[in-house]
């Protein structure tokens, strides 16, 4: 969205993606000079869309590891699993059991930050005897 629209002015009009009556900045588009008028609360809501699909986290099956793990990621992690070893869970276990459900053409997962989360949870369940 950043790359395709470039900002003209703001005007008192309709917000094209809303439909609500607002302040509204106007955007040219790549498409033969039309252009897009929409509100700041639009315009919030789809950055955040667009950087969460950024950060999200995938298996990429070129280096058979998943992508897109960040320190601050981890470190969280780290704090809220404090008898697991988040690394172990992060670069062997997931890993392991995604090549294998490649293998026997199982689908994988779409959501790795869930599937994350869950696993070490129920290792920390494990680790503290629940």
């Amino acid at each position: 969205m950043g790359a395709m629209l470039e900002w003209k002015r703001n005007v008192k009009g309709y917000c094209n993606i809303c439909g609500s009556p607002r302040l509204v900045g106007v955007f040219n588009t790549d498409r033969d000079g039309g252009e897009l008028w929409a509100c700041t609360q639009c315009l919030d809501n789809a950055s955040r869309l667009i950087s969460k699909s950024a950060d999200k986290i995938t298996w990429d099956r070129q280096t058979m590891k998943l992508v897109n793990i960040y320190q601050e990621d981890i470190k969280k992690w780290q704090e809220l699993y404090k008898d697991v070893d988040v690394f172990a869970v992060i670069e062997k276990w997931i890993p392991e059991w995604i090549i294998k459900n490649i293998l026997v053409g199982k689908s994988v997962k779409s959501d790795y930050r869930k599937c994350i989360i869950n696993w070490l949870k129920r290792e920390q369940q494990k680790a503290i005897g629940l």
